[in-house]
């Protein structure tokens, strides 16, 4: 709700904080990753094309969900954000731009992950929150210095990470309420917001 409450200069002053946070945190765990021992293994590993299985059609459909999960397509969390661009902005890069972050920070997320997976011998299975809850923590236990605070810096991104996807859940409902109601951003949230609290 506080990050929310004054629109956009509230929402992008904390992801002007969080988003790079999340970054640097990841590329930390890609370099300790591809230092242990068998973690260029599976780097090589998650970049070797299986050829038999794209023909595969539950592979494209999984891809395609997460693509539009990640992205939160469908959700109306688009719409939102670019009603608040300007008339003349240039559509096609931002979504480009939009595209190419989100999957390059799967990309490097995936390269954290899997060199610690053949690091630590672990078989490549499960989702995402499964793989984040298990193979990253026992990751970060194998830093050299700081163990308990690299501990508490990740599960707090992983907090702000879900926070911010809860920001533009919401947003998407609050923004059209606001434009078609013509009521005030404050109104809109605790519509909004009420339910969910309460739920």
């Amino acid at each position: 709700i506080l990050i929310l409450w004054k629109g956009t200069s509230t929402i992008e002053a904390a992801v002007r904080i969080f988003v790079p946070l999340m970054w640097l945190f990841m590329i930390v765990l890609i370099v300790r990753g591809v230092t242990l021992p068998g973690g260029i293994d599976g780097v090589l590993y998650l970049f070797t094309p299986n050829v038999a299985a794209l023909s595969d059609a539950s592979v494209w459909q999984t891809a395609f969900s997460q693509m539009f999960f990640s992205l939160s397509l469908g959700l109306g969390t688009m719409t939102a954000y670019a009603s608040y661009l300007p008339k003349d902005a240039d559509q096609v890069n931002n979504s480009l731009v939009v595209s190419f972050m989100n999957c390059g920070f799967e990309y490097i997320a995936g390269i954290a992950i899997f060199s610690m997976l053949f690091a630590f011998a672990i078989v490549p299975s499960g989702g995402t929150l499964s793989l984040s809850f298990f193979v990253i923590p026992q990751g970060i236990s194998e830093f050299p210095i700081w163990v308990k605070g690299f501990g508490v810096f990740f599960f707090f991104l992983m907090v702000i990470a879900g926070l911010t996807s809860a920001v533009s859940l919401v947003e998407g409902v609050a923004a059209p309420l606001i434009d078609k109601l013509g009521i005030t951003r404050a109104k809109a949230l605790t519509f909004v917001t009420v339910p969910g609290i309460i739920g």
